[in-house]
């Protein structure tokens, strides 16, 4: 790791346009991410952050500010919304409706109750901002978590059937809180969410009238696979837009085009893996690893204050989940231990918590301090929650 931080140093005195070195280190480091993740054994994303931490105004500040490296991850944060809505497959709540959806929603409301008290009290934030924030989840954490887990069939439907509730109702409340932070007059708000609401319905429609079926069929050919991927980004950019008009961020319409072409397409499908490819092979890492570049970790570090601050909302966060799905989860037949390990698990949020904080320190609803926070707690808690989590569900099956 040292010679690579020498490397990247060195970089700085050759005389090249800023943009072209500034890409060639992300690019190098988006390369690398994965090797470290593997060998460590931690989410690539949290690589991803760190050395986005390591190469920013943190420590070797070799990143300067650059518009076109603004427009990349824009466009990053942007897809990887649209991802988020992708990856979410509704069967898995129809299967135990009642269930699923108590659970989310007690996912959902106790950290955000929790999250706007502390905000009152503590933190120096929003408290709609904060309560949203902490709410949230990270279906892209928990999916491939609950393909290690075996022999917990009721919790593994639980699981993924809350997240994926929990997910698309915190996207639809940031995107709210954020016009409502922004002082958007009321009646264009409510103006503004009806029809956002109508754009939700928009995968059941695709789903009906057999949408993805048609479009199939009228490009079948060696050239239909282009056609469909065109069509995605048509679909992308034409919602994403209409959000803006409408008065929301454009992350909401891209989740929503996420949604409809889930129902177009299958799951595993070469058109779901070269979207996914696309992605992650370059717009989503560099996102993250400009969120880990303007991360000011010696502010959070250097005030007793934001530590505190960092301490509670790291608390709150994880335990918040624990205390709002527990008991749910034993009225609907899980074990103690079953239970616990469920909020540890949906307490570790990663992507819409990054998402959001990007977008509040862009729009200046949080400060460079909360921003930095907030960075830090989304590792913390995607290294402590889902590991925990396991570890319940590990000492269980040994006992039985």
């Amino acid at each position: 790791m040292g010679l690579i931080i020498d490397i990247l140093a060195a970089l700085q005195s050759i005389p090249l346009p800023p943009i072209i070195l500034s890409l060639s280190i992300i690019l190098f480091a988006i390369f690398l991410s994965p090797l470290f993740s593997h060998k460590l054994g931690i989410p690539v994303v949290v690589i991803e952050v760190v050395i986005g931490i390591i190469i920013g105004r943190s420590f070797l500040n070799i990143i300067p500010p650059d518009p076109w490296l603004q427009f990349f991850s824009y466009f990053g944060l942007i897809y990887l919304l649209f991802l988020a809505g992708l990856e979410i497959n509704f069967g898995e709540i129809r299967e135990k409706l009642l269930p699923v959806i108590s659970v989310a929603l007690g996912s959902l409301f106790i950290p955000f109750l929790l999250g706007c008290l502390i905000a009152f009290t503590i933190v120096e934030v929003n408290p709609l901002f904060l309560g949203v924030i902490l709410s949230t989840t990270s279906l892209g954490v928990v999916l491939p978590l609950s393909k290690e887990i075996r022999g917990h069939e009721t919790f593994t439907n639980l699981l993924l059937g809350s997240v994926v509730l929990v997910d698309v109702f915190s996207m639809f409340l940031l995107a709210a809180s954020i016009q409502l932070i922004l002082g958007r007059p009321f009646e264009l708000f409510i103006y503004s969410t009806f029809f956002i609401l109508l754009l939700f319905t928009l995968p059941v429609f695709f789903n009906r009238f057999e949408l993805g079926r048609k479009v199939r069929s009228c490009c079948e050919g060696s050239s239909y696979f282009h056609f469909e991927v065109r069509f995605c980004f048509a679909l992308i950019a034409g919602l994403a837009l209409l959000a803006e008009v409408i008065g929301f961020h454009a992350i909401i319409g891209a989740f929503i085009a996420g949604l409809a072409i889930s129902e177009l397409t299958w799951r595993g499908s070469e058109l779901e893996q070269n979207l996914i490819s696309f992605g992650y092979g370059f717009f989503i890492p560099l996102f993250f690893i400009m969120v880990g570049v303007n991360t000011n970790l010696p502010l959070l570090l250097g005030s007793i204050k934001n530590l505190l601050v960092l301490l509670v909302i790291t608390l709150v966060g994880i335990f918040g989940k624990v205390f709002g799905i527990f008991p749910l989860s034993k009225i609907f037949g899980l074990s103690f231990r079953e239970g616990v390990s469920l909020g540890f698990i949906e307490s570790a949020r990663l992507s819409l918590i990054l998402a959001g904080a990007e977008i509040g320190r862009s729009l200046g609803i949080i400060d460079e301090a909360i921003f930095s926070t907030l960075v830090i707690f989304s590792i913390i808690s995607v290294l402590i929650g889902p590991s925990v989590g396991k570890f319940l569900l590990k000492e269980k099956g040994e006992k039985s």
